[in-house]
């Protein structure tokens, strides 16, 4: 498997524990997926340099404090992490991404109490959803996202941005947000809610199935 495609699994893994977990709104998703890099390497940056000299390896970092706002934080994942040939791979590109996210996300340093309570509840949170979550969620991202990558200079070294543009199917049908933080899909020309009571998940799967049947009537073709 290649960087950019374990680079965007984990991106996926990353993105569904901020939806069921967090229960981030979509703003949020998409600022925590643009403000993401890959660094060739953490040469001269205080704190890989600190794990260095104490024999630990430094595989990501998150750019600013307990105090920066939320959407000016950047999360970067060392290359290597995406390089199967250094050690990379999948889980590891997940782990990596959602301990940074959760720094970007609390502002809790790591080692610190309140970093690992978070840290363990979210581990507990995973381990007793995961499978449900990726059995809803099987082959959504692969057929409807393609990938694209940007390389960006960062203090004189290449440093990698992945973006990935969204393929919509045009349609009615709209998953909407209930006032009791529930979901709904609703077809907006006739004004019917077809399901309520749903998980986000849940209401995206829907409302997809449906604009796609729509599409496949109406000869409607995806549109970026």
């Amino acid at each position: 498997m290649d960087e950019l495609a374990i680079y965007d699994a984990a991106r996926d893994n990353l993105e569904l524990v901020m939806r069921e977990y967090y229960k981030l709104d979509e703003d949020d998703i998409k600022n925590a997926l643009e403000e993401m890099y890959v660094a060739s390497s953490f040469e001269g940056v205080e704190e890989a340099e600190r794990g260095r000299q104490s024999g630990v390896k430094v595989w990501g970092l998150c750019e600013g404090g307990r105090y920066m706002p939320f959407r000016d934080k950047k999360i970067y994942i060392l290359r290597d992490a995406l390089d199967t040939e250094a050690g990379g791979s999948i889980e590891k590109a997940t782990g990596i991404l959602i301990h940074e996210f959760i720094h970007k996300k609390t502002g809790y340093r790591d080692e610190k109490r309140e970093f690992e309570n978070v840290m363990t509840e979210l581990l507990g949170f995973t381990g007793a959803r995961w499978k449900q979550i990726r059995d809803a969620m099987k082959d959504e991202y692969s057929e409807f996202w393609m990938p694209e990558a940007i390389v960006i200079e960062y203090a004189g070294e290449p440093w990698y941005e992945y973006k990935k543009p969204e393929v919509k199917i045009s349609g009615p049908y709209s998953s909407e947000k209930s006032s009791d933080g529930t979901w709904y899909v609703i077809n907006k020309e006739s004004g019917n809610i077809i399901a309520d009571n749903l998980t986000f998940l849940e209401a995206e799967q829907i409302a997809e199935q449906k604009n796609k049947e729509h599409a496949e009537l109406y000869g409607i073709k995806a549109t970026v």
